[in-house]
């Protein structure tokens, strides 16, 4: 959960501290733009990263404009700086009854089951004192 919720601030420090939001275009001379391929990998690296696999890449208002789907059937949209290939926008629409919680858990890394301080084998070794055991 913490990892969902720190996911969250950086997404959103990602967009400017939320001045973004109000301006969907990039407005960033062609020039200075990053090549798609690399927006390509960018967007790939981040859908890695949180559980998601790209579905499309294209350019919208200036901004590259990634769509994502989860493994839970949300679908995803990212809006990309150009020049940066910082992310500006995160949209999400739920597949039914999905909330912010399948995000975070597809965020959510996979631990391994923790190992028992038990031998494995079912067999304990004798308490000390107990009859069949040799004392020094």
């Amino acid at each position: 959960m913490k990892r969902c919720i720190l996911m969250a601030l950086v997404l959103w420090g990602g967009t400017g501290a939320g001045g973004a939001l109000a301006d969907d275009r990039c407005g960033v001379p062609m020039a200075s733009w990053q090549p798609r391929e690399a927006a390509g990998r960018a967007a790939e690296e981040m859908g890695r990263a949180m559980g998601w696999q790209v579905r499309r890449i294209r350019t919208d208002g200036g901004c590259y404009r990634i769509h994502l789907r989860d493994t839970r059937g949300n679908r995803i949209e990212a809006r990309m700086a150009p020049d940066t290939l910082a992310l500006r926008r995160l949209d999400v629409e739920f597949a039914p009854g999905g909330s912010l919680a399948d995000l975070c858990a597809a965020a959510a890394p996979q631990r391994p089951p923790a190992a028992s301080p038990f031998p494995s084998s079912g067999t304990r070794a004798p308490a000390p004192g107990a009859p069949g055991t040799q004392e020094n």
